[in-house]
């Protein structure tokens, strides 16, 4: 593996917010099914899932699929790294999450990623298309009303939650034109809502508050 180091000046926001966090070194690897493999103490990137969407040969590598394309590209190595990195830094701690902890943990990692990565692109930052994006702002009502009538807030099933968090060409239960991953961009709004909301509230109170129904609550969350 090939060594470099965290830009500095990139994550500044880091070190401001949590000073305890140490930035970690960044590695490159190859002949893995991981895309971004964090340990404790550095990060390692596949450089061959990051060669283009139109990188012809991806079509004969086993495990990518059409709807991964448009986010195998060199612009989302950033974004994807501090993300992922995140997620080991900020562990969610529910032993059996429903639904909405899911959608408020990664809700938080989001709502992190982008504060540490301020001139980002929104849907760049979550790896969706600007029409996926648009899609998701104008059907956000729909998309909430649906989670709530069908009572799917607090469901513990794993397959139902892997339909609304887990990368897909479209979520399950709505329409072929929604991308994946529809429960972490709503899980996303609710937590920039609640801080909107709770302004006192600070980075660290916010990652580690695990009362997923109070950040609801609080957030007056209403698409």
């Amino acid at each position: 593996m090939k060594s470099y180091y965290f830009d500095n000046h990139k994550y500044k926001y880091v070190n401001y917010y949590f000073p305890h966090i140490k930035i970690p070194k960044v590695y490159t690897h190859s002949g893995s099914e991981e895309f971004i493999w964090v340990e404790d103490d550095w990060v390692s990137i596949a450089l061959e899932y990051y060669l283009g969407s139109d990188y012809e040969n991806y079509k004969y590598v086993e495990g990518i699929y059409s709807y991964m394309l448009p986010n195998l590209r060199r612009e989302k190595i950033v974004s994807d790294v501090v993300f992922w990195w995140l997620t080991t830094e900020f562990p969610n701690p529910i032993d059996a999450p429903r639904l909405l902890d899911n959608m408020i943990f990664h809700g938080k990692i989001m709502y992190l990623t982008e504060l540490f990565l301020p001139n980002e692109k929104e849907e760049n930052l979550i790896g969706y298309t600007h029409e996926q994006w648009k899609w998701c702002k104008a059907n956000e009502a729909q998309m909430w009303n649906y989670v709530v009538e069908n009572k799917q807030l607090f469901s513990t099933e794993l397959m139902l939650t892997a339909k609304y968090i887990n990368p897909a060409p479209f979520t399950a239960y709505f329409p072929e034109e929604s991308p994946g991953r529809t429960g972490i961009w709503m899980g996303w709004q609710i937590v920039r809502s609640f801080m909107e909301k709770n302004p006192k509230v600070t980075l660290p109170e916010l990652m580690n508050n695990f009362d997923a129904q109070k950040i609801l609550e609080q957030s007056g969350y209403k698409p």
